[in-house]
């Protein structure tokens, strides 16, 4: 951990921002509390005047503090609260934008304090504020006008038009739609740490050999499906055991994980010191040699023993640097092995280091990491499509036939200011090259052989 703790509260109220000078004598509510349709009717707020000030003597309750059960006097505010009167309703709708004032209604009768406030010189003008208004409650048209208004407030007031609160559409997982730096999948967020359970491996790195189909049966209550057959297409994917060539312990920053130091294996293959070269043959081919002679020397054990210590007593999250036998997939052509971290989940840490460490250059199978009819989560790379449209692409509406300048594209991108383009509107560009697709799949089985079964 680092030296202190990096997250506090933070200082002074954001209420009183932003400090200028107010519009208004009267305070603004902003904000009223959320509403709750099960209860009854009543009012949320009331206004008064400050009367002036004084000060009380009371019983502090406040466990940890030295004023605990204790008496102590405070300055407190007399308020003034004479009763309010009601002269008016007004419904809102909601809006994409906010609320938006639907109508409003006024009482016959308003007196002559409220009416002042509709004039800037009371004693100059005509104080006939609100007298053509009082007819209506005098014939029999205005009052069907004012009930037809209270009729549009029970009626619309509830909610505009449609409901502009919906789900989002597509995965954010796929964004940003670009070229991917690698074709190897990045994981970006391991499963939570559980210390109280043993200690495992969360991560495992395989090639996809191909597609096939499975019949299987539904269970999804409420569905047309449910308890009936169906035929699902399902990715084959090739994985061979996982060696372990080393470990890397992090510690916890306030800018994020930082690397603390990394231990070797004696032994690497050269499927995986490839990965250290641009071009093997044209190397020397001595990487990790002057590494591995550590092992063979009683000063280079102690070394590698004190960074294992050091990781037990300053690391915070353990993971394994482990890397794929390509050499076993006979498909690929390729020589070079795909290394990853995997974070070992579990135990405390000088049990995740001794967890690693035995593991130096073994191999670790599919089964150690995942279960059958296990939910995990797979991180790969898509083929790539060329560029295409904003219709292709993101599946806008193309526009009226009649469009200038085409209508396979989107009519506003958005406002003159902020002046750029936000990430949320739909652009051409690469169709999904390479872009990396985490998503959330059910693992049905595992084969010994690359060639699954038949489907019969």
């Amino acid at each position: 951990m680092s030296h202190r703790k990096f997250e506090h509260p933070r200082h002074g109220s954001l209420g009183f921002l932003p400090r200028k000078r107010a519009n208004r004598h009267r305070g603004k509510v902003k904000a009223f509390p959320k509403d709750d349709q099960t209860k009854p009717c009543k009012f949320t707020a009331f206004m008064g005047y400050k009367a002036g000030m004084t000060h009380i003597v009371r019983d502090v309750e406040k466990p940890g503090s030295k004023l605990h059960k204790k008496e102590t006097c405070e300055a407190v505010t007399i308020i003034e609260t004479p009763a309010m009167v009601v002269v008016g309703v007004v419904a809102y709708v909601k809006t994409p934008r906010g609320l938006r004032s639907l109508n409003t209604v006024w009482a016959q009768h308003l007196s002559e304090e409220v009416r002042r406030r509709f004039y800037k010189n009371w004693a100059k003008s005509k104080k006939k504020a609100f007298t053509g208004y009082a007819k209506q409650y005098e014939t029999e048209e205005g009052k069907k006008s004012i009930q037809s208004q209270l009729e549009k407030m029970k009626k619309k007031g509830r909610m505009s038009h449609r409901k502009f609160e919906h789900p989002r559409h597509g995965s954010l997982g796929f964004l940003p739609r670009k070229r991917a730096n690698r074709h190897r999948g990045k994981v970006k967020a391991f499963p939570k740490d559980d210390q109280t359970k043993p200690c495992k491996f969360t991560a495992f790195m395989g090639y996809k050999a191909g597609m096939t189909h499975i019949v299987r049966d539904v269970e999804k209550p409420g569905s047309k499906l449910h308890k009936k057959e169906t035929c699902e297409a399902v990715t084959i994917i090739e994985t061979p055991a996982m060696v372990v060539v080393g470990v890397v312990a992090y510690v916890k920053t306030p800018r994020g994980l930082r690397s603390l130091n990394t231990v070797w294996a004696q032994h690497l293959s050269e499927e995986v010191r490839r990965r250290f070269y641009k071009n093997w043959a044209k190397s020397k081919k001595k990487a990790f040699t002057g590494y591995a002679k550590q092992y063979e020397t009683e000063e280079g054990k102690k070394s590698i023993q004190s960074q294992l210590e050091k990781m037990k007593k300053y690391g915070t999250v353990i993971r394994v640097l482990a890397h794929t036998q390509i050499r076993k997939m006979k498909g690929l052509k390729q020589k070079k092995a795909h290394m990853m971290e995997i974070q070992i989940n579990g135990g405390t840490i000088a049990q995740k280091v001794d967890f690693a460490y035995s593991f130096f250059e073994k191999q670790i199978p599919i089964d150690a990491v995942f279960q059958k009819d296990e939910m995990i989560d797979v991180i790969g790379v898509t083929k790539g499509k060329g560029y295409e449209g904003v219709v292709t692409r993101w599946g806008v509406t193309r526009l009226p036939r009649k469009t200038h300048r085409g209508l396979r594209k989107v009519a506003c991108i958005g406002a003159w200011h902020p002046a750029r383009v936000s990430y949320t509107v739909a652009r051409a560009g690469t169709r999904v090259l390479c872009s990396a697709a985490p998503r959330e799949n059910l693992q049905f089985a595992f084969f010994s052989s690359c060639v699954p079964p038949r489907a019969s």
